[in-house]
C-alpha cells in the first residue's frame, strides 16, 4: 500500500509484527508516497522499497483526496500487472498472525483473489486486500477499474471535497469480477473489521489476517489495535 507521513505509525507496527513472521516482509513491496514516509519504512528495516510522490496528506473514506489516491493506486498496481508482476494489495492497517501466503499455492490458476468484508456470508469484496494474478484477465478487470474510477471523479463536482461512497472501488468491484475467474480469501481466516464489533462473529472464526477497518480516522485505527492487543510499535 502507499505509505505516507499519516500513516506512519501503522505501518511501522505492521512492519513490527510482521518481522516475526518467517519468509514474509522480504516478500512485501513498500511505496512509500512522501519523504517522511519513506525515511520511517527504511529506518524499520523494511527490504524492498519504491519510492513514488504523491502529495496525498491526511486521508478519510468519503474524501475526494482519498478517492484520488485509491486511482493512483491503481495505476500503479496496473504497471506492475503490465509488467507481467503479480500483485498481492494489501493495507498496514491490518494484524497478521501467520504467513498467509499458502492460500496463493492454493488458488494459483485464479485471476483473481479477494478479501471480504463483514460477516461470513456478506458480499462485500476489498480493494485494499486483493491478489490479482499477472493474466489478461486481471489486467482488462484492472484497466476498468481505472477507467470507471477516473470516468465518476471527472464527472463529479470537482469543487467537492466530500463525494460519499460514489467513487468507492469496493462498490465497483462486484460487478467487475464478474469478468473473471475469482474467488475469496477463505472467509473464516481472513477477516475485516467486523471481527472487532461482534462477538458472534470471532466465535465462528479463526483469523489469519485481521483488518482493521469499519472506523474512521487514523487515531481510533492505533487507539482500537493498541486494546485489542493488536499493536506492535514500541514508544521508542
Amino acid at each position: 500500500d502507499g505509505v505516507h507521513g499519516f500513516y506512519v505509525p501503522l505501518v511501522r507496527s505492521w512492519i513490527c509484527a510482521a518481522g516475526h513472521i518467517p519468509d514474509l516482509l522480504h516478500q512485501v513491496l513498500f511505496v512509500p508516497t512522501d519523504k517522511v514516509g519513506e525515511e520511517a519504512v527504511r529506518d524499520s528495516g523494511a527490504p524492498n522499497i519504491l519510492p513514488l510522490s504523491y502529495a496525498s496528506g491526511n486521508l478519510a473514506y468519503g474524501q475526494r483526496a482519498f478517492f484520488d489516491f485509491e486511482l493512483f493506486r491503481s495505476r500503479v498496481v496496473m504497471k506492475l500487472l503490465q509488467h507481467d508482476v503479480p500483485v498481492w494489495l494489501i493495507e498496514a492497517d491490518s494484524t497478521w498472525f501467520a504467513n498467509p501466503t499458502y492460500v496463493l499455492s492454493e488458488l494459483r490458476d485464479l485471476d483473481v483473489i479477494v478479501g471480504q468484508d463483514g460477516g461470513l456470508t456478506w458480499d462485500l469484496p476489498e480493494s485494499g486486500f486483493i491478489f490479482m494474478n499477472a493474466t489478461a484477465n486481471a489486467r482488462a478487470m484492472q484497466a476498468a477499474l481505472i477507467s470507471q474510477h477516473d470516468t465518476v471523479l471527472r464527472a463529479s463536482d470537482q469543487s467537492v471535497g466530500e463525494l460519499g461512497a460514489i467513487a468507492s472501488e469496493m462498490l465497483m468491484l462486484p460487478k467487475l469480477l464478474k469478468s473473471v475467474r475469482w474467488t475469496s480469501f477463505p472467509r473464516k481466516h481472513f477477516v475485516g473489521g467486523w471481527w472487532y464489533k461482534d462477538a458472534k462473529f470471532r466465535a465462528e472464526v479463526e483469523p489469519v489476517v485481521v483488518q482493521n477497518n469499519w472506523i474512521a480516522g487514523n487515531v481510533n485505527k492505533v487507539a482500537r489495535a493498541k486494546q485489542w492487543g493488536h499493536w506492535f510499535l514500541g514508544s521508542d
